[in-house]
C-alpha cells in the first residue's frame, strides 16, 4: 500500500458506516485526498470544554441574577449528555411560556439550537478509533433530527414535572423520573448516530448514563448548598466534568456493536411508557382506596389525654362519616379527636359526613369551613384546640391560619405535608394565554387517559388547584414557617424531601420519618412524638440535614420555579425565601 505524507494510512471500520474509512497521520497534518483534517488535540479539547462549560456557567449566573436561586441545581445539565440535556430543555419550556406561538418557538429553536450544539460537540470530540468523523452537513443533519425525536418523546414527562412543581406531591416525583431515566438509556445515541432509535444500547453507553445522572444529581447537591457565588465555580467544573462524559459516551456508542440491530428497541419503550398512563389509574384508584380510610386511633400516652380539643384534618380523596375517632369504650386507651369535614356542619353544629370528591374544592372553601368547626369545638368543649394536619389538610390548615382570626388554635401538627406547592401554573382549560399552557393541555390528556382507567373524577381544573397556583406567594416556601402565637411541628416523610426545593426554610420543630407520603401518622413513634408535643414537650429536630440533601438531589429533576413577579400581584422578582406573616 503506498504510503501518504511518509506514513502508511490506516484503515478501519466504523459500526455506523458501510465501508472502511481512510485516517491515520498525526494531528494538525493538512488534508490529502480523502484524509480528513485534524487539528491538534489541545484544540480539540479546548473547544469541547468551551462547548460544556459555558452552558452551565450562563445558566448558574442568569438562575442567579434572576433570584432563581433555587433552581440552581438545574445548570449542570445544560452541557449534559444528550438525553439530560434535551429534558433539562423542555422543563424551562413548560414552565416559561404564556401562548401557543411562543410555545412552538420555543420549542424550534431549543430543538435547532441543542442539535447544533449536539453536532458541535460530536465533530470536536469523535474518538480517533472510531474512523473518519462525519462530514459537518451529515453531523448537523443527525443532531437537529435526532433531538427532534427525542424532545417529542420526553416532552410529556417535562410537563409532569410541571405538575410536580405546581402540586409538591411526591409521587409525581417517582413517577416521572423513573420513565425518564428509562428514556435515557435508550436516547443515548440520539444526535449521536442516524440509526441511534434502532437496536439495544451498548453496555458501556447504559453505564455512562448511569454515571452520568449520579454526577448530574451530586452535582445539584452541592450547587444547591453552595453560597455566594460559588454555585457558578462548581457550574464552570460540573462543565469540565460533562466534558469527560460526552468522550467517554461518545467512545462508547461509536465502537461498540449494536445487539438487534432491526429492532426499533426507542420507539417501543418511548410508546411502552405512554401506554403505561392507562394502568397508572389503577395505581390512583389504590391509592384513593387507602386515602379513603378513617384514621388511627392515636394512643394515649404517659401523660394522659392532652389539654386541648382535637381536630384531624384529612388529605386529598379522605372521606368522613362525621363521627369522632377514639375514646370510646372499645378504644379506651386512646385520644378522642375529631374528624375535620369538607362538607362542613350539620345544624347541630356536627361534622357531616363528606366523600371523596369534596376534597377537591379550593382551599380557602375549605378553610372558611374549618373556622366554622374550630369555632364550634372550642365553645363547645371550652378548651384550646390542636389541629393535625395530613397532606392536603395541612394546606387547609396555612390557609386557615394566614387568612383567617385564629385565637382558639394554640398547636398545629404537620403529618406528610406537601412541602412546597405552587412553584409552577398552567392557565384553566379553555383559556388561550397562561404561564404553562402547553403543559396543562398534556397534562389534561395524561389525566383524561387516567380516569377513563381508573373511573376517579381527577382533574387539573379542579377548585383545589387553581386555588393553588392562583396564590403563590401564600404557599411557596411557607408549609415549614412558624406562626405567631401557635406552637407547630412537622413529621416529614422521606419521599416528601424530593417533592420540595432548596430554600424552603425549615423553622418548626422538623422530625424526618422513613416512610412514604401518607404514612407518617400510622408510625407510632410519630404518635409517642406529637402526644407529647401536645403535653408541652418540644421534639428535638431530627434528619433536618439528610432532608436538605435529598432536596437538594431531586432539584435536578424537577421544573424550574417560575418567578413570582410574573404571577400578578406578585413581588418584584423571587428573593431568597423567607418566612413571611
Amino acid at each position: 500500500m503506498p504510503e501518504i505524507g511518509g506514513r502508511k494510512p490506516i484503515i478501519c471500520v466504523h459500526p455506523h458506516l458501510s465501508s472502511p474509512v481512510l485516517g491515520g497521520g498525526t494531528p494538525g497534518e493538512q488534508e490529502v485526498g480523502a484524509v480528513v483534517v485534524l487539528r491538534s488535540a489541545s484544540v480539540r479539547l479546548l473547544a469541547l470544554l468551551t462547548l460544556t462549560t459555558l452552558p452551565p456557567i450562563l445558566e448558574a449566573v442568569l438562575s442567579s441574577r434572576f433570584g432563581l436561586r433555587s433552581a440552581v441545581g438545574l445548570a449542570p445539565q445544560a452541557s449534559a449528555p444528550v438525553p439530560f440535556a434535551t429534558f433539562h430543555d423542555l422543563r424551562w419550556i413548560s414552565v416559561y411560556h404564556d401562548s401557543w406561538p411562543q410555545f412552538t418557538g420555543e420549542l424550534i429553536a431549543t430543538v435547532v439550537g441543542r442539535g447544533v450544539w449536539t453536532a458541535a460537540i460530536v465533530l470536536v470530540a469523535w474518538p480517533p478509533q472510531a474512523g473518519r468523523r462525519p462530514a459537518v452537513g451529515r453531523a448537523l443533519l443527525t443532531g437537529i433530527a435526532g433531538i427532534a425525536v427525542l424532545a417529542v418523546v420526553m416532552l410529556p414527562w417535562a410537563a409532569l414535572s410541571v405538575a410536580l412543581a405546581a402540586t409538591s406531591l411526591s409521587w409525581l416525583f417517582i413517577a416521572h423520573v423513573g420513565v425518564v431515566f428509562v428514556l435515557v438509556l435508550v436516547g443515548q445515541r440520539a444526535g449521536l448516530v442516524p440509526d441511534w432509535w434502532r437496536g439495544l444500547p451498548p453496555p458501556a453507553a447504559v453505564l455512562w448514563a448511569v454515571v452520568s445522572f449520579l454526577i448530574l444529581t451530586i452535582a445539584s447537591v452541592l450547587m444547591s448548598a453552595a453560597p455566594g457565588p460559588l454555585p457558578i465555580v462548581l457550574a464552570a467544573l460540573a462543565g469540565v466534568v460533562n466534558g469527560w462524559l460526552w468522550r467517554r459516551l461518545l467512545a462508547a456508542v461509536l465502537t461498540a456493536r449494536v445487539v438487534l440491530v432491526r429492532v426499533p428497541v426507542a420507539p417501543l419503550v418511548a410508546v411502552g411508557l405512554l401506554l403505561g398512563i392507562a394502568p397508572a389509574g389503577f395505581l390512583a384508584r389504590t391509592a384513593a382506596q387507602v386515602a379513603g380510610q378513617p384514621p388511627p386511633p392515636l394512643a394515649i400516652g404517659p401523660g394522659g389525654r392532652p389539654p386541648q380539643a382535637l381536630i384531624f384534618v384529612g388529605g386529598y380523596d379522605s372521606v368522613g362519616d362525621g363521627a369522632p375517632v377514639g375514646g370510646g369504650q372499645q378504644i379506651a386507651d386512646s385520644i378522642p379527636f375529631e374528624v375535620f369535614s369538607y362538607a362542613g356542619l350539620d345544624s347541630g353544629g356536627r361534622p357531616l359526613p363528606y366523600r371523596a370528591p369534596q376534597t377537591q374544592q379550593s382551599l380557602e372553601s375549605s378553610a372558611k369551613l374549618l373556622d366554622a368547626q374550630v369555632a364550634e369545638v372550642h365553645n363547645r368543649t371550652g378548651k384550646p384546640v390542636a389541629l393535625l394536619a395530613e397532606s392536603e389538610g395541612a394546606l387547609v390548615v396555612r390557609t386557615y391560619l394566614a387568612t383567617r382570626p385564629h385565637p382558639a388554635v394554640v398547636a398545629v401538627i404537620l403529618l406528610s405535608p406537601v412541602p412546597n406547592p405552587s412553584a409552577a401554573a398552567f392557565p384553566p382549560a379553555g383559556d388561550g394565554r397562561g404561564w404553562g399552557l402547553a403543559a396543562g393541555a398534556q397534562l389534561r390528556a395524561i389525566l383524561t387517559v387516567a380516569r377513563w382507567s381508573s373511573g376517579l373524577p381527577i382533574s387539573t381544573d379542579e377548585p383545589l388547584i387553581h386555588s393553588l397556583l392562583s396564590n403563590p406567594q401564600r404557599y411557596r416556601d411557607q408549609m415549614f414557617c412558624p406562626v405567631p402565637g401557635v406552637r407547630m411541628v412537622a413529621f416529614v416523610t422521606l419521599s416528601d424531601a424530593l417533592a420540595d426545593r432548596p430554600g424552603n426554610p425549615l423553622g418548626v420543630p422538623f422530625v424526618l420519618v422513613v416512610a412514604l407520603h401518607g404514612d407518617a401518622f400510622d408510625r407510632s413513634r410519630v404518635q409517642r412524638g406529637l402526644v407529647a408535643f401536645l403535653h408541652g414537650e418540644t421534639p428535638r429536630t431530627t434528619g433536618a440535614e439528610l432532608y436538605r440533601i435529598l432536596r437538594g438531589a431531586a432539584v435536578a429533576w424537577q421544573a424550574p420555579p417560575l418567578r413570582l413577579s410574573l404571577i400578578p400581584p406578585g413581588p418584584a422578582g423571587y428573593e431568597i425565601p423567607r418566612c413571611h406573616g
